[in-house]
Formats: C-alpha cells, structure tokens, sequence
C-alpha cells in the first residue's frame, strides 16, 4: 500500500528537481504534479479497517 503514496512523491521529487535544473517551467512542474487525493483515500480506508478490526476483534481460526 506504501507504493500508492511512495511512487507519487518520487515523480513530484524528480519533476521538482528538474525546475530547480531549470529542465522544467513553473507550470509545467504544477501541471505533472498529480492530487494526491488517491493516497488519501487508501490511507482512510486502511485506517477504518484498522479502527474496526480493533473493535470487532474477530478470531481467525483455522478449520482443520
């Protein structure tokens, strides 16, 4: 799941160091920027699951 918010902010990285080399414009650097909004909502997803799991505390039993 890191990989959904890890390989966003390497691109951003990478872009905002090619501005800095001047490789890359202000508005094109704003416009390969992507919204973070994907990583976000993985990120609450996770953390209900892990709030309910909390709570619910189910047992994993295995039918042998």
């Amino acid at each position: 799941m890191l990989a959904t918010i890890d390989a966003p902010a390497r691109r951003a990285a990478e872009a905002a160091n090619r501005a800095l080399a001047g490789e890359l414009s202000n508005a094109e650097l704003v416009a390969s920027i992507e919204s973070p909004w994907g990583a976000w909502w993985v990120i609450l997803v996770l953390a209900a699951v892990n709030v309910v799991l909390a709570i619910w505390k189910p047992r994993f039993r295995s039918r042998n």
